[in-house]
Formats: structure tokens, C-alpha cells, sequence
């Protein structure tokens, strides 16, 4: 999560209105914040925010999508107090949103699905003519509390001891097509979550080696059948009730100097996963299994300054991850993919280890950065499309009819290169070249790796105005087709590579900041080989954004 900036330490107040439309959807966003200081009470500081979102059916670049409207509401509040001494701030946020599911991913029966994704363009059923605002089911009903506090306090020698707790409450309402005029396809999950950091810091001390010693403790209850985790009343559902645990006990050590720059760290991670399902729906016998995982991650990082124009960062690591709720226990329609996922209650934690190389290399007129990584993860946690010998495996449910994604457990290698050079032709005209390339291989089985982001690169041309910071630019991103696949390995074949154009303009005016936007700008029919949805439509059209922000 990123951190917001610091609250404001004066009286005056702040604050700003921001309006972004966008073309695709007809969607609107407005949203506020207010921010300033207590008259007479020195240190503290507020803030308001607020966010209004509404936002009706996608298109594509030659059809609508059928029931993919979006709405949404936020607020937050944030109060706090700063002194040389100590600090505290307290934040609660309410967010809500409605999301509509592309219907034309719940089919009935498995042949029309075949169909479905064979087909170029999905059923007119699923691409109405006019443009709809209105969200039918299936949709999904999110709701997300939060609220939180954090401290410091500096101590004599100019270390600082930091404190932060938190309380989440997530609830999910997945509302299906109704059967027979009634809700038995509702389903509802509540994840309520306390966490907490400790950290001692050395960062603003005068020692040469600065260090970082604290813990973080995690407490999850996942409700899904019941009213408390450990009595559930149905047997079925995507995940069952469960309880987690986890704590973190980490160390961190940083030097720099004018030539070189080291960092070390050390973490130990132990989780706890406790299920508790009744014996049959409604039962009072509950059954309960635990899981436990404990895992020590470590790293090392040198940075090294050639000059005043070039530094080289190598970074060697060795990490953990514990599985997830969902990786562990899904057997259900996951209403927001389109696909019925299955967990393996079996896997084992992950090891990671990692080494990376970047270079950043600023000569006159340039600047450039280049990335290398190799990534080797012992039982990697993978989702991955149930096709067995090349024979499809779907899910029939009261749902409608699903391809099955489940999660297994691999040796894997990753690879790769992220490459940016920018070029100045003059104080106003520059290039820009990205270049982000990946290489995944199954080495337990020996075979490519399915739902692999494929190579990308992006061009870019820009130019800067003499007046009001403005700007116009123009950009090409080039998506290639990925191959590196086995074949029979998906429910469909990935999507032929494209090319999608992208204009911007911007220009600020005294309090107002003004910029526009032409994503896909030539209206290009395509399919992104990490979209899930491939399987059934092409991704979204032209879609131009007006955002215009004023500042009080």
C-alpha cells in the first residue's frame, strides 16, 4: 500500500477538485480533498478525501460488452500531530464499489462455451447495440473499511520508534443471474483483518551503519457461510471459513558512502491456517485442519557510483512465501475471472533465489537504465488451465459452465530484461525507447510456462511548450505474440500480437492542471494474453480521458 503524503503542519487550507471523464464507458470520476492545520493548537493537521466513480458498458473497437458498468464511492478522514518529539495519526476510509461481470463469461452448457471462445466475436446476446449505464447481475458488491493509527517517537541518541496498527473489514457480495426468479446463487464473503508493525530506525542517526530492527503481526478471520469463523453452515463455497496468523521478525542494515552504498536484511515469516468446515450444511459437528509454514528470507544489495553519471546495483536474495487462503482452499467459481479455481491444500511454502543487475547511465542529452534479473523459485505457487493432454476440463455448476484453473506447485526460472533509454534532440524534443522482456520455464517438467506476459515495447516522442508546462506526445506500443507456450496447454491459443497508438496533452494554467488523453487511438480489435476474458471478447477501444484538476 502506498503510503499518503505527511498532513499539512500550517493553519492555511488546501485542498483540490479533480474531474476525469473518459470516453470508453462514458465514466465520470470527481473527486476532493480539503486538507490544513487546527488554528492555536501548533502540530496538527487534517484531511478529507472523497471519490465519486460511475461508469457504464466497455467497448470494444467494434461492439459494447454486455453488463461491465462500474460504480464506485470513497471517503477518508486522516487527523494528526507532529512535534520534534513524537507524532501520532489516526486515518479511516470507507470504500464501496459495484462491478458488473461481462455476461457473455457465464455460459450454460459446455458446447456453447467451446463456441464461445472459438468464436471471433462474442454472441449478440453479450454486445448489445447502445451503449447500457445500468449493472445487472451477475455483478460483484464490494465493500472495504478500514482504520488505522501510527506513531513515532524519537529517542535521545536520533533513532526513532515507529508504530503502526490496522483494522480491515473487506465484504464481497457475488450476485448471480437469478434461477427461477431467486437468489440461491448469492454468495457473500467477509474478510475481517488486525495488523501491526514495530520498528526501531536508525535512518536519520549519525552512525555509519543504520539499521532497522522491528516485527509485524498479521490476524485474518475469512467468513464465508455463519456469522464467526469457527461455525460455518455450508459445506460448500469458493473458500471455506478460515483464520490465519502470521508473524514477521526482520532486520535491516544500510550503509552508504560516496563511492558505495550496502544494504542487508533478514526476515523470518511464520503463518498459521486453520479451516473449519461442518461435517454437512448446517451440521454442529465442524471439522478443522491446520496448516503451518515457517521460512527465513534473506538479502544482500551493493550500489556502486562510477561517477557523477553512472551507477550499478546488484542485488542477490534469497526469499519465502507462504501459500495464500485461495492458492490452499478454492474450489469454487471465482465470479470476477470467469472460471472455476481449485486449491491444493498440500502446497508447500515457496523459496526464491533471486540475483538482479541494473545500470543507469546519464551522459549528456541521454538516460538510460538497464535491468537484468534471474529469478530461480523452488515449488512455485502457479495457476494454471486445466488441459490434460490437450482434452479441455470444464466445471458444470449452477453457475453456468466454467474452464478450471487450479494451482500446482513447480520448479520454475524466470528471466529477463527491462530496458529504457531516453534522448534529448533538443530542450524540447525527446525520444523515449522501453523494452521489457521475460523468460519463464517449468525446469521440474521441462516445458514453457502458460499466462506469461509476452515482449513489450513502447516508443515514445515528445515536446515541451515554452509556457505552462505544457506538452503534447505521441507514442507506439508494440505487443508481440506470445510463442514460448506448449502447445495444448490453454483453452485457447494466444491472441496474435498488436500494435496500440497513444496520444497526450497537457498544459497547467495558473490553479488548473489540464490533460487529455487518447488511449488505443486508432481503435485497434485486440486480446491481451493476461486477460482472462480473451477467452470470450477482444479488449477495450479508443478511449479518450479529459482530467482537469484546480488547485485551491
Amino acid at each position: 500500500m502506498l503510503e499518503p503524503d505527511a498532513l499539512p503542519d500550517s493553519t492555511a487550507i488546501h485542498g483540490s477538485i479533480q474531474s476525469i471523464y473518459f470516453s470508453n464507458g462514458r465514466q465520470g470520476v470527481l473527486s476532493g480533498l480539503l486538507e490544513g492545520g487546527i488554528p492555536r493548537n501548533k502540530g496538527w493537521g487534517w484531511r478529507v478525501q472523497g471519490t465519486l466513480k460511475d461508469g457504464g458498458n466497455v467497448q470494444t473497437a467494434d461492439y459494447y460488452l454486455s453488463n461491465t458498468g462500474v460504480k464506485e464511492e470513497n471517503v477518508s478522514f486522516a487527523l494528526g500531530y507532529r512535534s520534534n518529539l513524537w507524532g501520532a495519526e489516526a486515518f479511516i476510509s470507507r470504500f464501496h464499489t459495484v462491478i458488473g461481470i461481462y455476461e457473455g463469461s457465464h455460459i450454460g452448457t459446455i458446447s456453447d462455451l467451446e463456441r464461445s471462445i472459438a468464436r471471433d466475436r462474442p454472441l449478440k446476446a453479450f454486445t448489445p447495440d447502445e451503449f447500457i449505464r445500468r449493472i445487472d447481475r451477475p455483478n460483484q458488491d464490494v465493500w472495504h473499511d478500514m482504520a488505522k493509527i501510527k506513531a513515532y517517537y524519537h529517542l535521545p541518541n536520533g533513532a526513532t520508534l515507529r508504530a503502526t496498527a490496522a483494522a480491515q473489514s473487506d465484504e464481497r457480495w457475488e450476485l448471480d443471474v437469478l434461477r427461477a426468479g431467486k437468489n440461491i446463487n448469492t454468495l457473500r464473503f467477509n474478510l475481517n483483518t488486525h495488523s501491526g508493525e514495530f520498528l526501531y530506525d536508525e535512518t536519520n542517526t549519525n552512525k555509519s551503519w543504520k539499521g532497522q530492527v522491528g516485527f509485524t503481526y498479521l490476524d485474518q478471520g475469512n467468513i464465508t457461510s455463519g456469522s464467526r469463523v469457527p461455525n460455518p453452515t455450508l459445506t460448500t463455497s469458493l473458500l471455506p471459513n478460515y483464520s490465519l496468523q502470521n508473524i514477521g521478525i526482520f532486520a535491516i542494515e544500510r550503509r552508504a558512502t560516496e563511492k558505495w552504498e550496502i544494504e542487508a536484511g533478514l526476515r523470518f515469516d511464520a503463518k498459521e491456517i486453520e479451516t473449519h468446515r461442518p461435517k454437512t450444511n448446517f451440521s454442529p459437528t465442524i471439522l478443522r485442519n491446520k496448516h503451518t509454514f515457517s521460512g527465513l528470507s534473506g538479502s544482500i544489495g551493493i550500489k556502486y557510483h562510477w561517477n557523477l553519471l553512472t551507477e550499478t546495483q546488484l542485488t542477490i536474495s534469497r526469499a519465502f512465501r507462504a501459500p495464500g487462503g485461495n492458492e490452499l482452499f478454492s474450489n469454487g467459481v471465482h465470479h470476477g475471472a470467469g472460471a472455476y479455481e481449485i486449491g491444493d491444500p498440500n502446497l508447500k511454502g515457496e523459496t526464491g533465489t533471486n540475483f538482479s543487475l541494473s545500470t543507469s547511465f546519464k551522459p549528456e542529452h541521454w538516460d538510460i537504465e538497464l535491468g537484468l534479473y534471474s529469478n530461480h523459485i523452488h515449488n512455485f505457487i502457479y495457476l494454471r488451465p486445466e488441459v490434460l493432454n490437450g482434452i479441455e476440463v470444464y466445471a458444470t455448476t449452477v453457475r453456468g459452465v466454467f474452464p478450471v484453473f487450479t494451482y500446482q506447485q513447480i520448479d520454475a526460472r524466470f528471466q529477463g530484461v527491462d530496458f529504457q533509454a531516453t534522448y534529448a534532440l533538443s530542450s524540447r524534443i525527446s525520444i523515449q525507447q522501453k523494452t521489457s522482456l521475460v523468460r519463464a520455464f517449468d525446469t521440474e517438467n521441462n516445458q514453457y510456462m502458460v499466462n506469461i506476459p509476452a515482449d513489450r515495447f513502447e516508443y515514445l516522442v515528445r515536446y515541451a511548450f515554452k509556457k505552462n508546462n505544457a506538452y503534447v506526445s505521441g507514442g507506439v506500443t508494440q505487443v508481440s505474440k506470445q510463442t514460448r507456450v506448449e502447445k495444448g496447454s490453454d483453452y485457447a491459443e494466444p491472441p496474435a500480437g498488436y500494435f496500440l497508438v497513444n496520444l497526450n496533452w497537457g498544459v497547467k494554467m495558473r490553479r488548473f492542471d489540464i490533460n487529455l488523453r487518447v488511449s488505443n487511438a486508432l481503435n485497434a480489435a485486440y486480446r491481451d494474453y493476461l486477460n482472462r476474458f480473451r477467452y470470450y471478447a477482444d479488449d477495450q477501444g479508443r478511449n479518450i480521458s479529459l482530467k482537469v484538476s484546480y488547485s485551491i
